[in-house]
């Protein structure tokens, strides 16, 4: 149940991740993330699940970023590749943990 409500919020953030590059070389150190079953530690029930796409600032030295946060965590996403990756991710958890798949797998 948590598992598919976490890859229901990924894909409901898809809006906002259709704004986002192909692909992103990294220029800065980005910050380290959870991991898919460490986020699943710090997650209960039905976490919410919000989104945000955040543009580029800094004459495009910072790239644009989607800003996904479930329950207490929060990851930013800088490219397509990144969101479809984590999104396979949390659908894949579902799935191993017998929960039902949602109408686009």
């Amino acid at each position: 149940m948590t598992a598919r409500a976490v890859a229901d919020g990924w894909s409901g953030a898809a809006v906002g991740a259709q704004s986002l590059a192909p692909a992103v070389a990294a220029r800065r150190p980005l910050l380290i993330g959870p991991t898919t079953v460490g986020a699943m530690i710090r997650f209960a029930g039905l976490p919410d699940a919000t989104w945000a796409f955040m543009p580029s600032r800094a004459g495009g030295a910072v790239p644009a970023t989607l800003r996904i946060e479930i329950g207490p965590v929060t990851w930013e996403v800088c490219d397509a590749t990144a969101y479809t990756s984590m999104l396979r991710a949390w659908r894949q958890a579902a799935r191993l943990l017998g929960e039902n798949p949602t109408e686009d797998e």
